[in-house]
């Protein structure tokens, strides 16, 4: 199999990106990872997957020069007296934005608005929903709906609707005894 970059070479790497259940595959030779710093060891990698993405994807070369052009612009377009840094790890925007990995679990929080878009655009969703084992899968669903029906109950008291208060109290004691059986 030749190398998508080259198109010479015989590929030796073979990289998977999967988003939204899309699966998009590189082949490339060892001359061409090289090149975008890929290394033997996995964790010794220092390359950006955008990139490598985005030049099989078709994009232009001189776009790729400008994201390696040395010439220290802000990704994030804000200048540098209101520039967005994590408060814990000292992390910027900027950073976060070249290497694609963030510096602490604080980050998430300082970055919010701007990454919501990149999570939903990469996961379809901003949340993490996990897997459930099969056991627990009935009693978390019994505590999110514990969970609603309480919120329900603390309206429907607010707005000083008591008989749809005393269905809810009801409701919730009905549930509430059956989980403990």
């Amino acid at each position: 199999m030749k190398c998508d970059l080259c198109k010479i070479s015989e590929a030796t790497i073979h990289i998977q990106e999967v988003i939204n259940n899309n699966i998009k595959t590189i082949h490339i030779c060892e001359d061409c990872a090289k090149s975008y710093g890929i290394k033997n060891n996995i964790f010794e990698m220092g390359f950006n997957l955008f990139d490598l993405f985005a030049k099989i994807n078709g994009e232009k070369k001189d776009d790729i020069e400008l994201k390696e052009n040395p010439v220290k612009e802000h990704k994030s377009g804000i200048d540098d007296e209101n520039i967005i840094k994590c408060p814990l790890c000292g992390i910027s925007y900027d950073e976060f934005l070249e290497s694609g990995k963030l510096g602490c679990g604080y980050c998430y929080t300082s970055f919010r608005e701007q990454i919501k878009p990149i999570l939903r655009r990469i996961h379809g969703c901003i949340y993490h929903k996990g897997k459930v084992p099969v056991k627990y899968k009935k009693r978390i669903k019994i505590v999110k709906d514990l969970k609603v029906l309480n919120n329900r109950l603390r309206m429907a008291l607010k707005k000083e609707d008591y008989e749809e208060a005393a269905f809810l109290r009801d409701k919730i004691k009905k549930i509430s005894t059956q989980t403990e059986e």
